[in-house]
């Protein structure tokens, strides 16, 4: 009986040591770890592709990239918006070697010639890859639209996944996960042969905390989401097995952050796109196949893994509910 103490002692211990060990990781990747992303400005005229380029985070990775230096090829769905894109980044940066190209792609549609696409840009130097492509399609309106804040049961029963058009349901599932890893797929062979030529290549699968929570109404969304974190992991391991190629990958876990889809103020745990974009470019190269890449975002998870699934779903729930009136407040102006 004597031993039992000194086991729950040194278990005590080995958690102490455990829950340290997370909380300096925390503070190292977020505040002291420098920038690797220059890893990836290398060979002649490097590009950056960016999907989902024409508002929001996208735009603003767009922005960033093309100042430190990349050239751009961008995506978007509304060609004149893209276009505005280009023309408001090279006015912003004049940059005389710069290069901006896109193409246009409505990607919650399916029947791309993903593989034509990626013929237009092969005799480039492509070192980044960011799928930022993506959305739920329902999770504002959805939750506008439902009963009032402190009702626990749902009145529109249209948003339940057996009452969503199957066309709809699909829409999701192609912008999602179809578009970003066919897309990928398409130009894998391209981007392996830059990163065992000229240097390390990256892919990123911008992703969400809907993989991470089960909120009402966003099962084929946060599904989909889920799809690429397994996958930028999986994939990753395959370089390393089948390759030996200097080509990773990672995945990004988001999120709440300002931008045209999710009105309302900024706030500590809800970061304007371009601030967000900062640290979103700050993490690539770090070497972590997933990644959260805001700090207080970081703080979320954290705390996620610490609370029973039950009551963060509880505060998810209630979160969205003030993502609501935020919305609602906006269309009333």
């Amino acid at each position: 009986m004597g031993d039992i103490p000194v086991v729950f002692t040194y278990l005590g211990l080995l958690v102490f040591l455990t829950r340290l060990r997370g909380l300096v990781d925390y503070f190292w990747f977020y505040f002291f770890r420098p920038a690797t992303d220059q890893k990836f400005l290398h060979g002649a005229s490097p590009y950056a592709v960016v999907t989902g380029s024409s508002d929001g985070i996208g735009k603003s990775l767009a922005k960033i990239l093309y100042a430190k230096g990349f050239n751009l090829i961008l995506h978007g769905r509304n060609e004149e918006k893209v276009k505005n894109v280009v023309e408001e980044i090279q006015a912003l940066y004049g940059r005389k070697d710069g290069e901006i190209k896109y193409f246009i792609a409505n990607a919650s549609e399916s029947g791309h010639d993903f593989e034509g696409i990626a013929k237009r840009y092969e005799d480039l130097n492509v070192t980044l890859f960011i799928n930022n492509v993506g959305g739920s399609g329902l999770t504002l309106k959805t939750y506008v639209t439902c009963s009032p804040p402190h009702s626990h049961s749902y009145s529109h029963q249209q948003y339940r996944i057996d009452q969503v058009p199957e066309n709809d349901s699909r829409k999701i599932i192609n912008l999602n996960l179809d578009f970003p890893l066919f897309l990928t797929r398409a130009f894998l062979p391209q981007l392996r042969r830059v990163s065992q030529s000229t240097g390390p290549v990256e892919i990123a699968f911008v992703g969400s905390f809907a993989c991470e929570l089960s909120l009402p109404f966003l099962g084929v969304y946060g599904g989909s989401k889920c799809f690429l974190k397994r996958a930028a992991c999986t994939l990753h391991e395959e370089e390393r097995v089948l390759h030996g190629s200097n080509l990773s990958f990672m995945y990004l876990n988001v999120g709440e952050v300002r931008s045209s889809t999710l009105v309302g103020e900024p706030s500590f745990f809800k970061p304007p796109a371009d601030e967000f974009a900062k640290s979103v470019v700050g993490s690539l190269g770090c070497g972590r196949r997933v990644v959260v890449p805001w700090y207080s975002h970081g703080i979320v998870i954290g705390i996620l893994g610490l609370l029973p699934e039950s009551l963060f779903e509880l505060v998810a729930r209630r979160r969205l509910r003030g993502i609501a009136k935020d919305v609602k407040r906006s269309e009333e102006r």
